[in-house]
């Protein structure tokens, strides 16, 4: 399964799907930024280790997405599935992981007290996870 992760020129982060296919976004023609990567389920992390288990997971991508979704704020309506949006802005690599039931999951699963991943400057990003297609708003 697929997520595309879109962040507009205003600094608002969407994750849409999950789809079958890894289809390119389809992004407005705006400035906004986007990519589709696999959705990583919570135990191909090891936390403890930093250790992605599977490397198809992490998506290398250009430093001014990695950058939106490292400073963007978690959209004010964290209802429904979500997903985090897993970045580390300097390696511009990105996972998404999930789905989650709830922002409280991924605040509990992320700020583990062994988390290998947050000690590495690596960013966590609560996004909904929507159903309709990247750029349809």
């Amino acid at each position: 399964m697929y997520v595309t992760v879109v962040c507009d020129p205003a600094g608002r982060t969407a994750a849409y799907g999950p789809a079958s296919t890894a289809d390119p976004p389809t992004p407005p023609d705006d400035g906004t930024l986007a990519c589709t990567a696999p959705l990583c389920p919570t135990s191909g992390l090891d936390r403890t280790t930093g250790r992605i288990t599977d490397p198809h997971h992490i998506m290398q991508v250009d430093r001014p997405l990695a950058h939106a979704i490292a400073t963007a704020q978690p959209s004010a309506n964290l209802a429904g599935p979500l997903v985090a949006v897993l970045a580390h802005p300097g390696i511009r690599l990105l996972v998404v992981v999930g789905p989650f039931d709830n922002a409280e999951a991924i605040k509990t699963w992320w700020h583990w007290h062994a988390n290998r991943f947050a000690t590495a400057g690596v960013t966590c990003l609560t996004v909904p996870l929507t159903n309709a297609k990247a750029g349809a708003r």
